[in-house]
């Protein structure tokens, strides 16, 4: 009987001691897999924070072009002085904006040369005729 009781204690020593090697090592395939899966959790972290940085800065960009595209919209034929409406004139042939409310006048990207052709008197013919003389030294 008690080589049997030994048997059983032997027995069940082992298994005792298998079942707690079994249970570290199932304690580490656990950790093991929790490590992959905080791993895999901050590898989404991180893409869903570069997807929303990307996302932010495409509605700031959008934003800014209606911004200006309303800016433009609204400040079109309007005086940069006053805001009021602009009126379209002509002097000496030679096509004006006016406004009406501060008497501003702005003229296009030619109109300064023409009306300083028309008016030979005054110090548009010396303001030009000193501005070709030192793009003439230049070139």
């Amino acid at each position: 009987m008690n080589e049997i009781v030994r048997a059983v204690r032997a027995i069940w020593g082992n298994w005792c001691k298998s079942a707690i090697l079994s249970s570290r090592k199932a304690a580490q395939i656990r950790e093991v897999l929790a490590m992959k899966n905080i791993w895999k959790e901050r590898e989404k972290a991180l893409e869903n924070q570069y997807i929303y940085k990307q996302e932010q800065d495409k509605i700031e960009r959008m934003q800014k072009e209606e911004r200006e595209r309303l800016v433009r919209e609204m400040c079109r034929n309007r005086c940069p002085k006053c805001g009021d409406e602009i009126k379209a004139m002509t002097f000496r042939g030679v096509p004006l904006d006016r406004c009406p409310g501060c008497g501003g006048v702005w003229l296009g990207p030619n109109d300064l040369r023409i009306l300083a052709s028309k008016d030979h008197r005054s110090w548009f013919e010396k303001w030009f005729k000193e501005e070709n003389e030192t793009s003439e030294k230049v070139a």
